[in-house]
């Protein structure tokens, strides 16, 4: 049998050859052509609906909010199984298809779906929905941190130079910080006083969102001109909010500073990034070294930080 087979082998060693050299060729070719990706394109046949809802109770938002979205997904066609996960103020559906079904078409109904129940949930809910994609998942995950700024800062820089530079990017599709806090002016209310001047808390929320605001006064016409009024009640700083008017008390005005303090703060944080970094005297010997030794524990803590996470498009 081997004599045959080196007999034939010899005998059409060219016929071999070209074939040997057209199978090389054409693995070249699909080297160099075909699409590769860290994270390729696969539709997995699920839809998760990230659900928010502030600080909800637990049993109240599994009653109100996650119940009523699993019965209007089980209308979708190619439902095969439905999962949640519901926590206080936070809800997560899964909505598992069968492999047959379009995801495209089939994402754009579940949101149809999500919208037509959307009377039936309270005014607060925030829900959105996302086809599992690989794209959902960041593909870098970046660490904005200082020791002499704060979060508030940090999240300024990162929504207003660091953000908007990564979207720039081609292929890009989102970035989220993760950890952020946005600037906020607090009014610390005394409740004496607040009862001395005959205020509830729902007052002083009332007149804060009526006076705060920025409003047409119409339109006004000189020689032939054409001028557009507004009136732009926004307040600036500590100062603006305490001459504010909640009310007036016998014919006098009752102003924010009569009865509670302005403090500058940031947003309650729901999310808190650390971030470790080695000590200059240890990255000064790093330097230094020929060789670069194993770091075994981290030597600092940097005490401010946000995660810019970036993911990519579809």
């Amino acid at each position: 049998m081997s004599t045959k087979l080196g007999e034939f082998a010899t005998g059409h060693w060219k016929g071999i050859f070209f074939m040997i050299l057209g199978l090389c060729l054409a693995g070249i070719y699909a080297a160099t052509s075909m699409p590769s990706s860290v994270f390729p394109q696969t539709n997995f046949p699920r839809v998760a609906i990230m659900i928010d809802n502030g600080e909800m109770p637990a049993d109240e938002m599994m009653a109100t909010v996650t119940k009523p979205i699993e019965e209007a997904m089980k209308d979708v066609s190619g439902v095969v199984n439905i999962r949640s996960s519901t926590g206080r103020g936070s809800s997560v559906v899964n909505v598992f298809f069968n492999w047959q079904v379009d995801m495209e078409q089939t994402e754009l109904q579940v949101r149809a779906r999500l919208a037509q129940v959307r009377n039936v949930l309270p005014a607060t809910v925030d829900a959105k929905a996302y086809r599992l994609t690989f794209s959902i998942f960041p593909i870098v995950g970046i660490s904005l941190s200082s020791k002499i700024r704060s979060v508030e800062d940090l999240t300024v820089a990162g929504e207003t130079i660091v953000k908007p530079r990564f979207l720039r990017i081609p292929g890009i599709a989102r970035v989220d910080i993760v950890g952020g806090r946005e600037p906020e002016f607090h009014i610390v209310a005394d409740p004496l006083e607040l009862a001395k001047q005959g205020l509830a808390l729902t007052d002083v929320a009332a007149a804060l969102e009526k006076t705060n605001l920025v409003a047409s006064g119409g339109l006004h016409e000189e020689k032939d001109t054409l001028f557009l009024t507004l009136v732009d009640g926004r307040v600036y700083g500590i100062s603006d909010i305490e001459n504010l008017v909640v009310a007036v008390n016998e014919d006098h005005p009752v102003r924010v500073r009569d009865f509670a303090r302005v403090i500058r703060a940031a947003e309650p944080a729901a999310t808190v990034i650390t971030s470790w970094t080695r000590s200059p005297e240890k990255k000064a010997a790093a330097g230094a070294a020929s060789a670069p030794a194993p770091q075994t524990a981290p030597a600092g803590k940097d005490e401010n930080s946000i995660l810019i996470m970036v993911r990519s498009q579809p």
